[in-house]
């Protein structure tokens, strides 16, 4: 009985020991751990063997199977115990591995975390970027266990890789590690792909570097990243080989994460620190400037100079010297500056023509190499347009690069509207002034006394008159005919250097001037040495003898003096200084002066070659002439005197009418109103009509109705013949006009 009894407890003891395991280790909990299965069977095996063992024990169990049955029954048992107890051993040793790894796990995170709380601690405290990589580093290298590690920062600029700190690494292999260049090595690789690398082929390191690492066996290359900013990389270094397994990349990816957004923020902040000192230093600087504009536009302050404008434009986006410049036939016009603009190259200001003709703001860096070969910018000028006649304001900073924001551009807007104004005031003002000064030199001109038999010492004393309009350190040469050939006969320097110079009919500028009996000129440097070039050698050597030390002239022209259709004497003139209003203008000045100079002696030569074409009564004729222009009333007072007529002059319509009435002239000419013929004769100049112009006509005819009024209007100009009829003009002279043809009028009797 008790047998029976123990063999029953045996699968009841099973069981009970079964659930215990499964409820005490929490097999049934366990899902994802290993050998759970293999344990469960092990245990139905072991009570099915218990299972039979009991069935064994009863009394029929010997008349069940046949005899032969039994020990296939005993074997049947021993194989289920058998299989049972070794399911149940490996399951157990599987799950308790699972188990274990998962300690080890844990304990590798909990290494991370104490690694991370280490690391964040030192983050904690403001130490400069630099000293925190190391101390970063070193707790890494000694909280992985590793042999050496490195910070390897990419300088995008210069496009290498620089050690930023390290740890176990000598300054030899330091020394190796340097510069090294972004391209096809390991670490460019994992910037690229943005994953870290693992090798024990140092070959793909490249360059010098690979030298370096010669004593280990193992890299792994960890990319630093921040968002879109490819910053480096964080490298350890290993003797042995592939000890880099996912554990460790486990640990040292979110690190080497943390690490870049750290070196990312400290980069940000020292761009936002460099920014805001930029900001303001030019915020500095417009106060400044703004200050300076608010002198300018003062009320009731005197409009600046040009000078003294760019004077107060200084420091302007960094600039060491201002001009207010302009172009007038490809030629560079300085109105005003700093300084004298003298030492700006020619390639330089051909780059600055080529500038204002576009129109557009320019920015021209000159760069230069330093020691280390590279380049950088050594100057930079900016040419800023300031209105379309090709104006433009030049600032030139003479130590690095000018870089203009927004707000410089928006200060440049308002200072190239008062340039502008300046510049404008500037050119009139010049304008004004070589008018006036051609005027004078006109009426001079006018008044001088020629005299046909002692022609070549009236043509030194006119010289002078054109020595006024060139610079002081200008020449003119007097060439005189003899047979073909043109000789010097007087010069305005002392030089014997042009005593044997002698120029053909036709040669070079001289010698076209002398044939076509046109003014020939040649503006520019440049193309007044390819005009002296074209002369005959001897020639030019004594043109070159006479320049000297001058660097050469920039204009050169050449104005003939005709006589009977023949040109008699050439006026050569050199200046090596360009005209304040533009050589073109000079050379249209001279062009009119010598112009006046011919008609001058034509009308001499024409006076002395007839008799006076109009009389009254035998005497010489009355006439009034009346101009506002000093020019023009100097003009028709020479042209009247030399048909033999005795002149009056006026300055105004109300001067002439005031003449009128009191002399009553057998002629009258007035510069904008009129004069006639036949015992009184009446010419006015409709250049600029007015209400006085035909307010004077109107009042002669009332006067006296027989009066011719003669009209003298501009080349170009018809004026309403029903308003001439109405006020009393009688026939139009059109400029230019020559004196036959006032004469051919004045002999008309009117109708």
């Amino acid at each position: 009985m008790t047998d029976r009894l123990v063999h029953i407890a045996y699968p009841a003891l099973i069981l009970v020991l079964s659930l215990f395991f499964v409820y005490r280790l929490k097999i049934e909990k366990s899902r994802e751990a290993r050998g759970t299965g293999l344990i469960y069977t092990g245990l139905i095996l072991i009570f099915i063997f218990t299972a039979v063992n009991l069935l064994q024990q009863h009394a029929n169990y010997s008349d069940w199977f046949l005899e032969d049955v039994y020990p296939l029954i005993i074997l049947f048992k021993f194989l289920i115990l058998a299989s049972g107890l070794v399911l149940f051993v490996v399951g157990m040793s599987l799950f308790f591995s699972h188990w274990g790894d998962k300690i080890i796990d844990v304990g590798n995170h909990l290494e991370k975390l104490r690694l991370l709380e280490t690391i964040q601690g030192e983050s904690r405290y403001p130490y400069p970027l630099q000293e925190l990589l190391d101390r970063v580093l070193k707790n890494l290298v000694r909280g992985l266990g590793e042999e050496a590690g490195l910070i390897y920062r990419l300088d995008v600029s210069a496009g290498c890789f620089n050690p930023a700190s390290a740890v176990g690494l000598n300054e030899d292999e330091l020394a190796l590690l340097k510069n090294h260049a972004f391209g096809r090595n390991i670490v460019s690789d994992a910037l690229e792909d943005k994953t870290p690398l693992v090798t024990s082929d140092f070959r793909s390191f490249g360059g010098k570097a690979q030298l370096a690492l010669s004593r280990f066996h193992s890299m792994l290359v960890i990319p630093l990243i921040a968002g879109k900013s490819k910053l480096g990389a964080l490298m350890f270094f290993s003797p042995r080989s592939r000890v880099y397994d996912q554990d460790f990349l486990d640990i040292a990816v979110p690190i080497a994460g943390w690490l870049a957004e750290k070196i990312e923020v400290a980069r940000l902040n020292r761009q936002l620190r460099r920014e805001a000192s930029e900001l303001d230093t030019r915020d500095t600087l417009l106060a400044e400037f703004f200050r300076k504009i608010d002198r300018i536009v003062e009320a009731g302050a005197e409009r600046p100079t040009a000078n003294e404008f760019a004077i107060k434009c200084l420091g302007l986006a960094g600039a060491d010297e201002v001009y207010l410049i302009g172009s007038d036939d490809g030629r560079l016009v300085h109105f005003g500056g700093t300084s004298d603009p003298t030492g700006l190259s020619e390639s330089f200001r051909a780059a600055i023509i080529t500038a204002i003709k576009r129109r557009r703001p320019v920015v021209l860096n000159q760069e230069e190499s330093g020691p280390d070969g590279k380049k950088a910018v050594a100057s930079s000028t900016v040419l800023y347009p300031v209105d379309r006649r090709g104006g433009a304001l030049l600032l030139i900073r003479k130590k690095g690069a000018m870089k203009l924001g927004e707000k410089d551009l928006k200060v440049l807007n308002v200072v190239a509207a008062l340039a502008a104004m300046i510049i404008r005031c500037e050119a009139v003002a010049v304008a004004e002034s070589v008018r006036q000064k051609g005027l004078a030199i006109l009426t001079r001109v006018l008044r001088l006394k020629l005299d046909p038999e002692q022609l070549p010492d009236d043509l030194k004393e006119f010289m002078n008159e054109l020595l006024t309009t060139v610079s002081p350190s200008a020449m003119i040469l007097l060439y005189g005919r003899h047979g073909r050939d043109y000789e010097v006969i007087h010069a305005s320097v002392d030089s014997r250097a042009v005593a044997d110079v002698s120029v053909t009919l036709g040669e070079s500028s001289l010698g076209r001037a002398a044939a076509l009996k046109a003014p020939d000129a040649a503006i520019g440097q440049g193309n007044v040495a390819a005009t002296v070039n074209r002369y005959r050698e001897e020639n030019r050597i004594a043109f070159n003898a006479l320049f000297g030390e001058h660097r050469g002239p920039v204009f050169y022209a050449d104005y003939p003096v005709v006589l009977a259709g023949r040109t008699e004497y050439i006026f050569s003139v050199f200046d090596f200084e360009e005209a304040p209003g533009g050589d073109a203008d000079r050379h249209r000045l001279l062009s009119l002066i010598v112009g006046l100079l011919n008609l001058r002696l034509e009308m001499a030569r024409t006076v002395s070659a007839a008799t006076p074409a109009v009389t009254t009564a035998g005497k010489p004729p009355t006439i009034l002439a009346v101009a506002e222009q000093p020019v023009i009333l100097d003009l028709l007072s020479s042209m009247c005197r030399s048909l033999g007529g005795k002149v009056l002059a006026a300055k105004n319509g109300t001067e002439g009418l005031n003449g009128f009435e009191a002399y009553r002239p057998d002629a009258v000419i007035i510069d904008l109103a009129d004069i006639g013929l036949t015992e009184e004769i009446v010419v006015s100049d409709l250049a600029r009509q007015g209400f006085s112009v035909w307010d004077l006509a109107a009042r002669i005819k009332e006067i006296s109705p027989s009066t011719m009024i003669i009209g003298v209007v501009g080349w170009g100009i018809s004026p309403d013949q029903d308003r001439l009829r109405r006020a009393g003009i009688d026939r139009l002279l059109c400029k230019p006009f020559q004196i036959e043809q006032l004469a051919e009028i004045l002999a008309i009797p009117n109708p």
